[in-house]
């Protein structure tokens, strides 16, 4: 987001020096030579990839709008050598008007790619160190802007480049008329997708399965306009819905919202809705129950319910999947997720029909989500305090000019274009072979043997009687005193052992959204309308040339009237540098012109001492080598709530927190605490996302599970002491301590591993009593039977010459694979390649 801002106010300075005009681009890959263009492009291209790669080869021949790709610039490669490159530029273009640009690149805040000085739409490399290909995503225009064309220069050495010619040009169009019909559904503003054919019959005879795949995308980054200011409250929601038939509507755009979506859409609460959903009684053309056996059973509208756990800070833009299946009678699909803090916002899909003309089920399907009133609450901000429409108003999209009032956060006079904040994914994931069947038929096989609708939990667990859940723990007090806040209740498995080592994926947890005894806290603009202010104004220049000086910034209340009863922050000042420096000896040279510093980060650290950083950047970065004394980073301390008094106010949430870990691709050994089984559990954190239930030592997560214990029995944050010894001036008492747990899964699978068992205090010691143990876990060896030999792996041998006699090549070096059970692959690197460079050229 720094560097956003930092780019931002780049291309609006270079904007202005233009006055008006637009500047011309020079999208040559290198600068102060006279060399000239080399005919060809000597086999470097342009390459179309899907977007995240995933591991696919297949290069992509149309776009869909508002979808991302990856576009590669790469030369030839063979079995022992790459083609490398110094530095590139690339540009995408509209076929209508090569002056202007399609879609949007993004670029990594630390990548080696940046945006071009000389030509203001394109991308280049940040430095000439050879390279063997360089990616960068980039998403297509949000309408039908016709075809794109990519248009790519490549320095391959100092004085030799290429551009525009043969494979470094590729044009891009629309993909297909499926594409087209699936746009215009979007045109008319940003209703969630609807079916036209969902008042269809289907006639596929064969059932499905299907996969649903939620990824959040709402952010500070993609709708920064009045972002939530309690972030730890942005979320969606557990999601709800169902696969159902057509005699059944979950909600509809000019609908009135039910109690269970009104449940949801104020308060994030799905069980009303799933109550109202299993109550769907379906009607038969005879107007009469099914007989069967001498029993009579009600049919269902429904299939399936669809549930899925919700995506609360920090991992709003994680992914949730759920399974659901769908047969000829049930062949819609909705489902719906309230968007928070809002007073009644949620994302969602109505009626969308998986089955198609051809009697065969769609394979796959992406949308693009956008919020929707749900007309029970009249708020207009994310902040806004409760305000019921009474009556109930209608369903409607929310647009950029729908409500049509500024204090909206997507309202938007000069634009139609607003961000998606969730992408919806179906997969088909298997077909069952079945006969054409009678429709009442279709109604009871809705039904389970309990006569209960299943749910998606039921689907991915079915047959797992080693899944069965307790009951839900009571919910949680709200985590606020005034406005709103959350709370969240728990279950465990009855055999969490045996539930680990089937791989249960039943959800333990839940967290709702909730309202304080104080509805309005006073003087905040939280939840507040009445105190509710502008956005801050940009920073005023520092009152010193040289030396140290103050800069400030000023917001407003909307409703001049708040200042009488408000006492918000409406001022900010800060220490700032002149442009002279502290010691005023420093010229401003022109060449080292920077942009103005960027807003502090975060904390570096959620509680103790931990520093925050601003930035700026250099208008032109290849002349950041005489620039050097300019400085570009600053530094400071900042000091929040202790880790311990932050950890004990939270230990009864984070210890409940399910493991998670992380969305990248380090392997980082981390301990967090299971709820189920009350142990301990290594597990591999990749670096980044997860939660707040990951430690670095086991007896950080054993410390806080004791202080979780507490909190449960207690309910009293305030009375919590020391867990080892508490003296009170009464009568001595001994600590009382748990009895050992079973004992844990091995840490392997075959050969030797490790086993543990916990014990965990129940009373902590008082008035000198005997102390508590130091010994909690216990830890045996255990035997399993030998691990099988896959495959056994020679030495390396020596590396090959350089493929190179002048300049960059690569070397490799082999080891050979003795694969005595002749496993179709041996897992172990077999090759291994390096860079280097001749200089005798």
């Amino acid at each position: 987001m720094l560097v956003g801002k930092a780019i931002a106010a780049i291309l609006l300075t270079l904007c202005f020096g233009c006055f008006g005009k637009r500047p011309d681009c020079d999208r040559r890959p290198l600068k102060n030579s006279n060399a000239l263009k080399s005919p060809g492009n000597n086999g470097f291209q342009v390459i179309v990839k899907p977007y995240p790669l995933n591991g696919s080869l297949d290069e992509v021949t149309g776009y869909i709008p508002g979808e991302k790709y990856t576009i590669v610039i790469q030369g030839w490669k063979t079995r022992f050598t790459i083609q490398t490159f110094r530095g590139f530029t690339l540009a995408a273009l509209s076929s209508n008007d090569e002056n202007e640009p399609a879609g949007l690149f993004q670029l990594k805040e630390d990548g080696d790619i940046r945006w071009s000085v000389d030509c203001w739409h394109a991308v280049t490399h940040s430095s000439m160190f050879p390279k063997a290909n360089v990616s960068v995503i980039w998403q297509a225009p949000p309408h039908d802007e016709g075809c794109v064309t990519f248009k790519a220069a490549v320095l391959e050495y100092p004085n030799i480049w290429y551009m525009d010619d043969d494979e470094l040009t590729k044009k891009l169009c629309i993909r297909g008329i499926a594409s087209l019909i699936y746009y215009n559904t979007h045109k008319a503003g940003y209703d969630s997708p609807k079916n036209l054919d969902a008042t269809e019959e289907c006639c596929s005879c064969d059932e499905a399965k299907y996969e649903v795949i939620f990824d959040g995308l709402w952010s500070r980054q993609t709708h920064p306009r009045d972002y939530p200011s309690l972030e730890h409250l942005t979320h969606f929601s557990d999601i709800i819905g169902a696969s159902h038939s057509r005699r059944y509507i979950m909600w509809a755009y000019g609908g009135y919202a039910s109690d269970g979506m009104k449940e949801l859409a104020e308060w994030g609460s799905t069980q009303a809705y799933e109550q109202e959903i299993r109550e769907q009684v379906g009607v038969l053309i005879q107007f009469a129950q099914i007989c069967i056996r001498g029993a009579y059973l009600q049919a269902s509208e429904v299939r399936t319910i669809i549930k899925a756990r919700g995506l609360w800070y920090p991992n709003v833009q994680g992914i949730t999947r759920a399974m659901f299946r769908v047969d000829r009678y049930h062949h819609l699909v909705s489902l719906a997720s309230m968007l928070g803090p809002s007073p009644d916002w949620v994302v969602g899909l109505s009626s969308f029909n998986l089955c198609l003309k051809n009697c065969s089920w769609i394979d796959e399907k992406t949308f693009y989500l956008y919020p929707f009133d749900a007309g029970v609450d009249s708020g207009i901000t994310y902040m806004s305090p409760n305000n019921p429409s009474i009556p109930r108003e209608p369903i409607k999209a929310i647009t950029t000019k729908s409500p049509a009032d500024p204090r909206s956060p997507f309202y938007n006079a000069d634009s139609d274009t607003l961000p998606p904040f969730a992408k919806l994914t179906f997969r088909k994931d298997k077909v069952y072979p079945s006969e054409c069947k009678d429709s009442s038929e279709y109604l009871l096989a809705s039904r389970a043997s309990t006569g209960e609708t299943e749910t998606s939990e039921d689907l991915e667990n079915k047959g797992k009687k080693e899944c069965t859940v307790l009951n839900w723990a009571p919910w949680s007090l709200c985590s606020a005193t005034c406005g709103k806040g959350i709370r969240m209740r728990t279950r465990g498995y009855k055999n969490p052992v045996k539930a680990h080592i089937m791989g249960c994926s039943r959800q333990m947890n839940e967290k709702q959204f909730c309202n304080a005894l104080l509805s309005v806290c006073h003087g905040s603009e939280n939840f507040n309308d009445q105190c509710a202010a502008s956005p801050w104004a940009q920073w005023t220049e520092c009152s010193a040339k040289c030396g140290q000086g103050m800069r400030s910034r000023v917001r407003n209340y909307l409703n001049p009237m708040a200042i009488k009863q408000c006492s918000i922050q409406l001022t900010e000042n800060e220490n700032c540098t002149g442009s002279a420096g502290l010691e005023c000896n420093v010229v401003e040279d022109p060449h080292c012109q920077a942009t103005q510093w960027s807003e502090w980060s975060p904390c570096s650290r959620s509680c103790d001492e931990g520093i925050r950083l601003r930035t700026r950047l250099l208008y032109r970065p290849e002349n950041q080598e005489s620039c050097k004394h300019l400085e570009l980073l600053q530094k400071e301390s900042c000091n929040l709530l202790s880790c311990d008094t932050f950890m004990r106010t939270h230990a009864a949430e984070i210890c409940s927190e399910l493991m998670e870990r992380g969305q990248c691709e380090g392997t980082f050994p981390r301990y967090y605490f299971d709820s189920g089984t009350k142990t301990c559990r290594r597990f591999t954190y990749t670096g980044c996302k997860g939660n707040r239930n990951n430690f670095l030592v086991r007896s950080k997560t054993y410390a806080y599970s004791l202080v979780t214990e507490v909190v449960h029995e207690d309910n009293d944050l305030n009375a919590l002491r020391d867990t080892t010894t508490t003296r009170d001036n009464g009568t001595p008492k001994d600590c009382v301590v748990s009895g050992w747990s079973d004992w844990s899964e091995c840490t392997q699978t075959c050969g030797r591993g490790m086993k543990e068992r916990v014990r965990t205090i129940l009373s902590p010691a008082r008035n000198g009593g005997q102390p508590c143990p130091v010994e909690l876990v216990e830890k045996a060896r255990c035997r399993l039977r030998p691990c099988s030999v896959v495959c056994r792996i020679g030495s390396w041998s020596s590396w090959s010459a350089c493929s190179a006699s002048c300049g960059t090549g690569v070397q490799i070096r082999q080891r050979v694979a003795k694969n005595p059970h002749k496993q179709p692959e041996c897992p172990a690197q077999q090759t291994e390649k390096r860079m280097c460079i001749e200089s005798n050229c």
